[in-house]
């Protein structure tokens, strides 16, 4: 039990340092914000080796004049509405979707989204204007855009669409927003999936860090899509809207939104070029209906008259996993959002969820099974500030999750801000997962492996090369496996952020390698065509979690911590 104390002592110091990480990046960026988000407009962002942290296309002064209106809250809702579409329409990275019209019985409906416009920031990021914001965006992802923005932090969520409802008979249209919850970040590097430095930003609300949180709230976070749901009144018709953050979909509460969406009978891999929406729209649609005529008019009343505007969640499918198993299709809701589009405080969250009956999971069930009601909430627990720590590396050590996000509350509740932190486990695996990606699975779908089916052309760049420098033919596959598992070496030694990689990142690399040669043997080489070829890829693409489930049991768990017994 010592020895056990102690390796505990050990992983709880290397926590601490996470979280002095955490708390001196709110310190530093404190400035960012230290007036609310509209410092962005003013230009008062501080420098990064010389080169100020704001977008030069949000210095100019009428962007300024209209960002500092925007944040004022000295403007009615119908104005500052106005200010938004004004603010999005002409900034440099956002990009507004085509109109897209629905008719509905009482109401015709024109949606357009706004969106990050990443690939014209890539340029942008590249030439000689954009090139010294680089290093300060620490890449080229719709997160390094973040990371320059904290005006695009407040005014453009990951999901943003500006709706407006004409009556069908004539009449004054009504303008709403359906968006998603502001982009927040995760407290190291590994917390992430794509590449930037927005964990050395500040992404709380109105300047505020975690030095200033009264108390946490912990809530473990799902693996699956970006969901979004909410409820409006229209002229004095009740709508549902539901979608993902690319969609946008609208129908008559009192109807099953099938009938305006409807989902495909066959749920594989096959739809998943198929968006969400459909699908998070027929489990919302159906928990809706499937309330008492009471109890909906109440649900209704309740959402708008407090001003709510979003339910957030996400949608997991089993036929579409990241890095956790999947084994039944369910939606699980996290947060609701106010009119400004932040989470409301999380006490009012759970008794909005616990009054109107969605499913609460227990601490120890993480997994959804078949059966079990696949219209959910997340699990959480309110923990004081000084557990920071403790909160963190329970996230780190704990398995069969992605991790957790933590809500830093005032001592009224009211939400500061919010950062994920991932298991271990999910950051050893997501390794695995790219490594293998890009050095095996790539190339077989590009047939560049040697006797295997062709399905795909070979890349003229970046494609794999054999030992002999002259050879632009198929690469023998035991070439490819010795390079590969070099790689995988390599890689796992640079998590370096995860506690124990000195010690553990030859176990890490070890169980990679057996893996990738179990693939090799219990998938590839039984492929005789084809269509057996893109089986095996498409498994691999969209049932990865389930797949190392299966070899985990066949040969082992992942050992991600140094063991504590000696």
């Amino acid at each position: 039990s010592r020895r056990r104390a102690a390796k505990k002592r050990i992983n709880l110091a290397n926590c601490a340092g996470q979280t002095e990480h955490l708390q001196s990046q709110n310190t530093e960026m404190a400035a960012v914000g230290e007036h609310g988000n509209e410092m962005a407009a003013a230009g008062e962002m501080g420098e990064h080796d010389g080169v100020s942290m704001v977008l030069p296309c949000e210095l100019d002064s009428t962007v300024q004049e209209d960002f500092r209106a925007y944040v004022s809250g000295h403007y009615p809702p119908e104005s500052k509405s106005e200010l938004l579409y004004k603010i999005l329409t002409e900034h440099q990275f956002v990009k507004a979707g085509a109109p897209e019209e629905l008719e509905r019985p009482r109401h015709r409906f024109e949606v357009r989204r706004f969106q990050l416009d990443v690939r014209g920031f890539q340029k942008w990021v590249k030439s000689s204007a954009g090139k010294a914001f680089r290093d300060v965006a620490g890449g080229v992802s719709d997160d390094a855009l973040y990371t320059l923005s904290p005006m695009l932090r407040q005014i453009l969520p990951r999901g943003l669409h500006s709706v407006t409802a004409t009556p069908v008979q004539g009449g004054e249209p009504t303008h709403l927003w359906f968006r998603g919850i502001p982009k927040f970040t995760g407290l190291l590097e590994g917390d992430e999936d794509e590449q930037s430095n927005s964990h050395k930003a500040n992404f709380f609300y109105h300047g505020t860090s975690v030095e200033d949180a009264h108390h946490l709230v912990v809530t473990r976070k799902s693996n699956g899509e970006n969901a979004k749901m909410s409820m409006v009144r229209v002229d004095g018709v009740a709508y549902l809207l539901a979608g993902s953050k690319n969609t946008c979909l609208i129908w008559p509460a009192e109807s099953p939104s099938t009938e305006y969406y409807p989902t495909p009978e066959k749920q594989s891999t096959e739809t998943l070029g198929i968006d969400i929406g459909p699908y998070t729209a027929k489990l919302f649609s159906d928990w809706f209906l499937g309330k008492g005529e009471q109890e909906r008019e109440q649900l209704f009343a309740e959402f708008v008259e407090r001003g709510f505007s979003t339910i957030m969640g996400e949608l997991n499918r089993p036929w579409g996993e990241h890095l956790v198993p999947i084994h039944a299709l369910y939606l699980e809701v996290y947060t609701v959002l106010n009119a400004d589009g932040l989470p409301i405080p999380p006490a009012q969250t759970f008794a909005f969820f616990e009054t109107h009956q969605i499913e609460a999971p227990a601490a120890h069930e993480p997994v959804v099974m078949p059966g079990d009601a696949p219209f959910r909430q997340v699990w959480y627990q309110v923990r004081g500030v000084a557990e920071l720590e403790q909160a963190v590396w329970s996230a780190r050590v704990d398995r069969l999750n992605e991790g957790v996000v933590i809500y830093a509350c005032a001592e009224d509740d009211s939400v500061l801000g919010l950062v994920k932190i991932k298991t271990n486990e999910y950051v050893i695996k997501r390794r695995l997962r790219e490594t293998l990606k890009g050095r095996l699975i790539a190339p077989l779908a590009h047939s560049e492996i040697e006797g295997f089916p062709v399905v795909g052309k070979m890349r003229t760049s970046n494609r794999i090369r054999g030992e002999d420098p002259e050879d632009d033919g198929p690469v023998p596959l035991e070439q490819v496996l010795t390079k590969l598992e070099a790689l995988l070496k390599r890689n796992m030694a640079r998590l370096s952020h995860v506690p124990g990689c000195d010690e553990m990142h030859g176990v890490w690399s070890g169980f990679g390698i057996v893996f990738s040669r179990w693939w090799v043997k219990s998938r590839l080489e039984p492929v005789q065509d084809e269509d057996g070829m893109r089986r095996i890829l498409a498994e691999y693409e969209n049932r990865f979690a389930s797949m190392v489930a299966e070899f985990e049991a066949e040969c082992g768990a992942l050992q991600t911590e140094p063991s504590q017994e000696v």
